[in-house]
This record gives C-alpha cells, sequence and structure tokens, in this order.
C-alpha cells in the first residue's frame, strides 16, 4: 500500500509524453492507494471481529472471504494474493533495476549498471542483476532456518520505516530543487515549498512514533534499519573516494525558470 505508486516516474524516459504522462499516473496511483486503503480498512474491520482479524493477521484476506462468503471465493483470492505479490515483485523489480541505473551511470554504484540494452534501450544490465538477487533471496528465505526467517521478516518490518525516510528526503528535495520556482508567488509556495517540507515533517513524525512498535530504539527491527543504512554509507564512502565518482563534485541544482527549455542551473 505504501510503495509501488512511484514506478511510473522511474520509468519516465520510456514514456509517451514523458512530461506529462508519469506525474499524472503518480497522482492517479496515490489517490487510489488511498480511496483503496481506506475502503479495506472499513471493510476488514466490518467482516470479522478486530480479535479475529488479529489474529489471522497472516492470511487476512482469505480469512474474511471466508467468513463472508465462504469456500470456494476464499480459494479465488488466495490466487488473487499470488497473482499481487508477481505484480508487486515486477514493480519493485522495475524501480530498482532504474534506481540503480541511475546510481551506475553516476557511477555510486558499478557502472556495469549503468549500461542500457543496444536494441530496447532499458536498463538490461540492472535489471538482470536485480532479477538474480531477488530469486537468491528468495531461495535463501524459503529454506532457511527458522533464525534467518526471523531475520528476513525484521527486515520486512522495518521497510515502512525506510520507506517514511525516503520519502521524506523527496520531499524535503523537491523544495531545494524548486526554490526558485516557489519564489514566484504564493501559490508557488505553497505548492512546491509548504506543501513538500510539511509532508516531510509528518512522515518523519510517523517514522518517530513508529520506533516504539517496532521494539523502540535498540530493538531487532531498528538494528536492520541501522545495519542497512551503515551499508548504505559504506557504499556512499566508496564511490566518493575509491570510485573518486564526479556526482559529489555537482553543485546543488536549483530549477530556474528564468533558463530557455526549462533547464536546471
Amino acid at each position: 500500500m505504501f510503495s509501488g505508486w512511484d514506478t511510473s516516474v522511474y520509468v519516465n524516459e520510456e514514456t509517451r509524453r514523458s512530461r506529462v504522462n508519469p506525474g499524472r499516473a503518480v497522482v492517479v496511483g496515490v489517490v487510489t492507494l488511498g480511496i483503496m486503503y481506506a475502503f479495506y480498512t472499513f471493510a476488514f474491520q466490518g467482516g470479522v471481529t478486530q480479535k479475529a482479524l488479529a489474529a489471522n493477521g497472516s492470511d487476512a484476506l482469505a480469512y474474511i472471504v471466508h467468513s463472508v462468503a465462504g469456500s470456494p471465493w476464499d480459494k479465488v483470492m488466495i490466487v488473487a494474493v499470488l497473482l499481487s505479490i508477481v505484480g508487486a515483485t515486477q514493480t519493485a523489480l522495475v524501480a530498482g533495476a532504474r534506481i540503480a541505473f541511475a546510481m551506475g551511470q553516476d557511477r555510486v554504484l558499478p557502472s556495469a549498471l549503468g549500461r542500457s540494452h543496444p536494441r530496447h534501450r532499458t536498463p538490461a544490465a540492472a535489471t538482470v542483476v536485480f532479477a538474480v538477487l531477488t530469486l537468491a533471496v528468495t531461495w535463501v528465505y524459503t529454506l532457511s532456518s527458522s533464525s534467518v526467517e526471523g531475520a528476513f521478516t525484521n527486515v520486512v518490518s522495518s521497510v515502512g520505516l525506510m520507506f517514511a525516510l525516503f520519502y521524506a528526503a523527496t520531499g524535503i528535495a523537491m523544495a531545494v530543487y524548486y526554490r526558485k520556482l516557489a519564489a514566484r508567488g504564493v501559490g508557488p509556495f505553497l505548492e512546491l515549498i509548504a506543501v513538500p517540507l510539511v509532508s516531510a515533517a509528518f512522515l518523519l513524525w510517523v517514522a518517530f512514533k513508529s520506533v516504539p512498535g517496532l521494539g523502540g530504539w535498540n530493538g531487532n527491527d531498528l538494528h536492520y534499519v541501522y545495519i542497512m543504512l551503515g551499508i548504505g554509507v559504506v557504499f556512499l564512502l566508496i564511490a566518493r573516494f575509491i570510485g573518486r565518482s564526479a556526482y559529489f563534485s555537482q553543485p546543488i541544482e536549483a530549477y530556474d525558470p528564468a533558463t530557455a527549455g526549462g533547464a536546471a542551473s
């Protein structure tokens, strides 16, 4: 529910009318997910009791359908959930491969990831790497012991927190990038500075308030957050001091509405 809608942004260079359609797709995706989330929240609690829903959280959809409509509709819901997992995996693969592609071109990840297919012009190398990693992680999780399975569960539990931090950083970056355009009036300021920064602050507040539910700052879930952030810092230092990527010497950009063609300055 909290990711996947932004994938259209990552495929903007492969989209017709790329200056318009990806942004519209994001807005439609967010609105659709908001409506679906509200609907399912009320539907779940209206279909079964809260205690029963909590007791069957691992297969809530099939349980609710079985309680409301009986069999074989619960089996149909299981198939629908499996298909949705396939769709969600493809969405994550598309987004992850294109993020890695951009980072590979900036040489903050291995430059091989920044290669595109000579015919289809898609990030072929990054797609293959992410597909192999996804399959490897899936098999490790499936065949692992209970301790390894618990580690994977803790990582998954912390993903929402990581997304909140990621989108908060995106809101801050948007305000910085469009700061010159926002200075043109009250409307642009509210749209390009106030809303992104308020949204970022709200997400940071949500992340902070979520920590107790994840076991506290010293809980297992947060330990994996620290590990993932640490891995990111290691990659950053490697790209900066060993790979000597030019990315770190680039000035902070700002959209300049006075520039012909809408280029950044």
